[in-house]
């Protein structure tokens, strides 16, 4: 009877973190039967050779995706910040910082340590990733968790802080010492921000950010179609602040992106190509590939996203057609828009040259600073969008996809139909 009630206590005591419990046990299974595998594969090995199936480098894979998605689950499941009927409802009632969250605790506990701990146990067993390879990227990846929920709660500055320290563990990984120790400091750092943002609870958030409080996608789109009133008002409402990013903002998710682009370079040369050892003429060409291919793509979602946002609802107002016959080439008021996505393009194409550049010394801070002001322009730049839209000259059309989900079908329409 007493082992039962200890049982039953210790149970509810792991289960305050721990996810439910049929994952668990499936988990466990799976885990189970791979690690069967893996042994047979050993004693095969011994017995008449090596065995061609890398099943432990299998194993220790879905050990590291186990460790990113409970490092996730940590966060989603209890920060208050990312499950609005749970924001929602303390709100309502008298719970303030400094007593525990009713659902569990953010920060992290032992029982987080005992599951962290098992896993790390069977990486130990025939393991073919390094040992801190499982603590590092649980650290890592609750420390990004908190660092978003920290940015949805309005303390920016703590969120770009910790996102930025993020870097430092990774660079590092190659040192297995100096990495963990750097991912606990982190780790530090984001409980501090989380417990900073708890204490200003209730939260108002960012003021240009949509927090997406729709419970699903569905909902999502149906409160975004019952926002409609028709056309052409919708396009000659006021712009959304959602759309108009702070200079302060902008800097920071510009210099946040730069770092963590050379950062995510460094550590790919680091596990792909055993080191930053750019002596060998490949290794070097390889890098560089990589980063002006990085490059190439931030240009590309810049210039589309920047020219799609503009010209949403609205268009010029000659056709290509009419620019030729008028002999007006260029509509300033209009054509204006295209100034940042030209520069963006540009810069690009003269960033990527310096990092293919054979006397460059160093290719990857290259691309990093390259991709922190490809960033810049394309966040800061003018012309403002609500400026632009009140002054440009420009043909206001029917966003025809919207319209028709406003009316209940899902069919193209051209015209709009008066009641």
């Amino acid at each position: 009877m007493i082992l039962q009630h200890a049982f039953l206590a210790f149970r509810l005591w792991l289960s305050k973190v721990w996810p439910p419990w049929p994952y668990l046990v499936g988990a466990t299974i799976a885990l189970g039967l791979i690690e069967s595998i893996h042994v047979w594969q050993e004693v095969q090995a011994r017995r008449f050779g090596p065995v061609g199936l890398p099943i432990g480098q299998l194993r220790d894979g879905i050990l590291v995706a186990m460790a990113i998605i409970y490092a996730g689950y940590r966060v989603a499941a209890f920060h208050p910040m990312l499950l609005p009927d749970y924001r929602e409802w303390l709100m309502r009632t008298p719970w303030r910082w400094p007593r525990p969250l009713p659902f569990g605790p953010v920060h992290l506990v032992p029982q987080d340590l005992s599951l962290l701990g098992v896993m790390i146990s069977l990486q130990q067993f025939g393991g073919v990733f390094s040992p801190h390879a499982l603590p590092l990227t649980f650290l890592v990846t609750y420390s990004a968790g908190i660092a978003v929920a920290t940015w949805r709660t309005g303390a920016c500055g703590w969120a770009y802080f910790v996102a930025a320290v993020l870097g430092i563990p990774l660079v590092l990984c190659a040192r297995p010492v100096e990495s963990l120790l750097a991912a606990l400091a982190v780790t530090v750092i984001a409980i501090l921000a989380a417990q900073v943002t708890l204490a200003r609870f209730p939260w108002s958030g960012p003021a240009w950010v949509a927090h997406g409080d729709a419970r699903s996608m569905k909902e999502a789109q149906e409160r975004k179609v019952t926002e409609l009133i028709g056309w052409p008002w919708n396009q000659m409402a006021p712009v959304s602040p959602r759309l108009r990013i702070p200079r302060f903002d902008a800097i920071c998710l510009s210099l946040l992106g730069g770092w963590l682009f050379w950062v995510a370079g460094m550590l790919f040369v680091e596990m792909q190509l055993g080191g930053n050892r750019f002596a060998n003429p490949l290794n070097l060409g390889f890098a560089q590939f990589l980063m002006s291919k990085g490059i190439f793509w931030t240009m590309m979602v810049i210039v589309i996203r920047r020219i799609a946002i503009y010209i949403y609802g609205r268009r010029p107002p000659l056709t290509l057609f009419g620019r030729m016959f008028t002999g007006r080439w260029i509509i300033p008021s209009y054509d204006q828009i295209l100034l940042a996505p030209i520069m963006v393009v540009v810069l690009a194409s003269a960033g990527g040259a310096m990092v293919w550049w054979p006397g460059n010394p160093a290719p990857l801070a290259t691309a990093g600073v390259v991709e922190a002001v490809l960033l810049l322009v394309g966040l800061t730049a003018g012309p403002s969008l609500e400026a632009w839209r009140l002054t440009a000259s420009h043909r206001v059309v029917p966003d025809i996809e919207m319209e028709a989900q406003a009316a209940g079908s899902t069919h193209r329409k051209e015209f709009v139909q008066l009641s």
